[in-house]
């Protein structure tokens, strides 16, 4: 018989107890995203039973914190110790509700016998799931604190082929070796934590700007890798939310965009395309939060014209022009983005839709010096353009 002191509450609710019949081994728990192997025996309160992997002689496997399973299970079962045994009982809520499943009646409180078998102690953090990373948790804080997300500032210190590193860098600026990516938005807050990334993973490709000094362990460890996997520990010891990620602290989201806005600015004039379209990506999403319907278009045409730059200097006037016409939408008399577009499609050698972009933009303004010099430029190309085919075509029919 039961005694209270012997169930567990895994849940503030009691939605989710335990009471362990057999202790495990050892210390370690399933973490998140692990492959677990358990036995089971699942019955409902009055005794009748649904299903059991014992009967049928054949472990049951799943990811464990990956919805592939009841919630109940994902809670249960990371608490657990290899080869314990145990009972878990789960209310509805946190099993299978008001819909049911098979032979088991809606809205019932469902009881498990569980053991668990053994299960892999690295979390596959790969984003296709091909276990090209893992990730074992060393040490991590009480609590559910938050990883990075992209735009967010944080250092992480890590140790490679016995020397200890330190990159501070901003989530998704490209400043880093993609591990290190990857590494930062799968630490919390001062947890330290092992990591095996596999020699052919793009995450070990270098970064974007090859005179940073952030990924210079990683980047020397990976050129001089004999094994299949590069292994080192890492430790997310610093973590600055961006504005725009900060929101739920009572910032309003004007502040964020005007600071996201300053951001890519001077990601722009620092030659940083990447880093600065992100940001202006972020602007126009963020736009859309605003409650003044002016301003939410002032920051979407902004976003939209700023990005048309970059994109420019980028070579991508594909996307140049996209970014303008999405200007263009809203302000069809825009003279940025008339003549930011007149800029791609004179690069992409349309010269007939340049001009037709750089005469309307006189049309609004017509001493725009810059547009006046760029619509000569694009005539002039226009002529040696024709001139170059009639000369092939002349050399065709001799």
């Amino acid at each position: 018989m039961s005694t209270q002191e012997d169930i567990i509450n895994l849940t503030q609710d009691g939605g989710v107890t335990k009471k362990i019949l057999v202790q495990g081994e050892g210390t370690d728990k399933p973490p998140k995203g692990s492959e677990v192997s358990v036995h089971y025996v699942g019955t409902l309160v009055n005794g009748t039973k649904f299903d059991s992997s014992r009967d049928r002689d054949d472990p049951f496997s799943f990811k464990l914190g990956q919805g592939q399973v009841i919630k109940g299970w994902d809670i249960g079962v990371a608490t657990m110790l290899r080869n314990e045994k145990c009972v878990l009982t789960i209310k509805p809520e946190y099993g299978y509700g008001s819909r049911g499943q098979g032979s088991i009646p809606v809205n019932s409180t469902l009881i498990f016998e569980v053991e668990l078998l053994d299960f892999e102690d690295e979390e596959d953090i790969s984003e296709g799931g091909d276990k090209s990373i893992k990730k074992k948790s060393i040490s991590k804080p009480e609590g559910d604190a938050e990883t990075a997300d992209t735009g967010d500032l944080v250092e992480i210190k890590y140790e490679v082929d016995g020397k200890s590193h330190s990159s501070t860098f901003t989530v998704g600026d490209g400043e880093v070796i993609s591990a290190l990516e990857i590494v930062a938005q799968n630490l919390t807050l001062n947890e330290k934590a092992r990591f095996k990334v596999k020699k052919t993973n793009f995450a070990l490709k270098n970064c974007e700007d090859q005179s940073s000094p952030n990924s210079v362990g990683l980047n020397a460890a990976t050129r001089s890798l004999q094994s299949n996997f590069l292994e080192f520990t890492a430790e997310c010891t610093s973590l600055k939310r961006s504005p725009a990620n900060d929101l739920d602290d009572g910032k309003s989201v004007l502040d964020a965009v005007k600071a996201v806005k300053d951001e890519g600015n001077q990601k722009f004039k620092e030659q940083k395309y990447t880093a600065a379209s992100r940001r202006y990506n972020t602007v126009i999403d963020l736009a859309d939060r605003l409650e003044s319907e002016q301003e939410k278009k002032e920051y979407k045409l902004l976003g939209h014209l700023n990005l048309a730059a970059v994109y420019n200097n980028q070579k991508n006037y594909t996307e140049a022009i996209k970014s303008c016409d999405e200007v263009l939408k809203i302000d069809q008399n825009n003279v940025k983005a008339l003549f930011r577009r007149g800029q791609a499609s004179n690069e992409g050698k349309d010269y007939e839709a340049a001009k037709k972009d750089l005469t309307r933009a006189l049309e609004i303004e017509p001493n725009n010096a810059a547009v006046q010099k760029l619509l000569t430029t694009v005539k002039k190309n226009a002529t040696e353009e024709r001139n170059k085919e009639k000369k092939l075509y002349s050399n065709m029919f001799k």
